[in-house]
């Protein structure tokens, strides 16, 4: 079920305009909830919230936010790549809910397109506290007994005792609460961000961390006009733990992320994220090993590599995505991370894309790339037509036939974003060990960074 509403930002004094899409344990279908259509705007946009919010607390899968591109350049939550992403996360069953958003002076969304990310990144953490319930307050304690009560629970006791066998039954209960307190502890957030997204992610990430399981990066620009223009330098410093403070390690130890990179992106020099990416690998690897007791990863340490896997289905959860190692002056590959999944960056480089994911120059390349699963026949044409459920670009739902896998045939003619969005949602899938295959359907059309 998806429903479109203007969710206002307590201390914000705007509303954005929020696409909630509430996921079965399995691919489902689903419209548009029209049923609420003649309540009051502002009834409408505090109900969504709160069943954002109740849906989440219940369900043990993380709610998955989904961030577009600067909304300068026409970025809104329709963009192509975002309503792939939401596709692939629907049809995987990983989630609990699957939500995008226009931010402030896109689509609905109330205020100003702001040129900065800071006001951005507010309402993004004003926004997840909406979504999101409370943790539970492990510091808060039960209110004093008085003499009164005390008297009156001894009374209570010894004049009906409690009958041996429904002790059992208060242990199960005991449990099932601290279960339920331990489970409701879990991260519960999961981020894409896109393009001028991940900017704004990486500015709002103190605050999103204690909720935060995961962060897949897509096109995040890292150029020298994008780091002048819209400060991107700190907020990957933020994500990569580099400003060398213990704090900024801290605050991403433990965080599984993802950056997926176009070979030819027009906002980011690849090789300068592969430096980055390879610089903070390299930091993490240091400070386990001197956190271990073990020798110190020296400066020219090198990454080991491995060949990828004709589909990333097959890797088991416990082990990194393995991929091939960027060499100086050879072609743009998949760079592989030196230790765990969750203790390094993983970067994906796709053959033959840009940044807007929109068509691949080199399809035999990427096919042959692993980072597309191989397909069991060719793939039909009529794979990625309307009809179904899922996320349409304006609000509505469909989806598509999947495939098992893509040829260079397919590639050459479709938007690479389809298969982008399916490998970052089977990333996701594996990093928060929800369980099952992440498969999407084809996307629509959009703007820039």
């Amino acid at each position: 079920m998806s429903r479109r509403a203007l969710i206002e930002l307590p201390g914000r004094g705007i509303a954005l305009e929020v696409d909630v899409h509430k996921c079965s344990a399995a691919a489902a279908g689903g419209s548009r909830d029209q049923a609420d259509g003649g309540a009051r705007p502002a009834a409408r946009a505090a109900a969504a919230a709160t069943a954002v919010a109740a849906t989440a607390a219940s369900d043990a899968r993380p709610l998955l936010l989904v961030l577009h591109p600067w909304a300068w350049l026409g970025g809104c939550m329709d963009d192509h790549v975002v309503v792939a992403v939401c596709r692939a996360a629907i049809a995987s069953g990983h989630f609990s809910q699957v939500v995008r958003y226009n931010m402030r002076g896109a689509g609905r969304s109330g205020g100003s397109r702001a040129f900065f990310p800071t006001a951005d990144a507010d309402d993004l953490v004003a926004l997840a506290g909406q979504l999101l319930p409370p943790p539970p307050d492990n510091n808060s304690s039960p209110p004093p007994i008085t003499t009164a009560q005390q008297h009156e629970q001894q009374q209570a006791s010894q004049q009906l005792p409690p009958p041996p066998q429904q002790q059992p039954s208060q242990q199960q209960q005991q449990q099932q609460q601290q279960q339920q307190q331990q489970q409701q502890r879990r991260p519960r957030l999961a981020v894409v961000a896109y393009s001028y997204g991940g900017v704004v992610v990486g500015r709002a990430l103190a605050a999103l961390r204690p909720q935060l399981a995961a962060l897949a990066l897509i096109g995040f620009p890292m150029g020298t006009l994008c780091r002048l223009f819209l400060g991107s330098g700190p907020s990957w410093e933020a994500v990569s733990g580099g400003s060398g403070s213990a704090a900024a390690a801290a605050l991403v130890a433990g965080l599984p992320r993802l950056a997926c990179c176009g070979e030819y992106d027009q906002f980011t020099d690849v090789r300068q994220l592969a430096v980055a990416v390879d610089k903070a690998n390299r930091r993490t690897a240091a400070a386990s090993a001197e956190a271990a007791g073990g020798p110190a990863v020296g400066k020219d340490a090198r990454t080991s590599s491995s060949p990828l896997p004709h589909s990333s289905r097959t890797a088991p959860a416990s082990t990194p995505t393995p991929t091939s190692s960027l060499q100086p002056g050879g072609p743009p590959s998949t760079y592989r991370a030196a230790a765990t999944a969750t203790a390094n960056i993983q970067l994906a480089i796709w053959p033959g894309c840009d940044h807007f994911f929109g068509s691949c120059l080199d399809p035999e390349a990427l096919a042959a790339s692993g980072l597309v699963p191989q397909p069991a026949e060719p793939r039909e044409a009529a794979a990625d037509a309307d009809g179904g459920s899922g996320v349409r670009e304006g609000g509505g739902s469909q989806a598509s036939p999947l495939a098992p896998g893509y040829t260079a045939g397919w590639l050459a003619t479709r938007r690479p974003a389809v298969p982008l969005a399916e490998y970052v949602v089977r990333w996701l899938g594996r990093v928060c060990a929800c369980g099952g295959d992440g498969d999407g359907v084809g996307g629509g059309g959009g703007g820039g960074i």
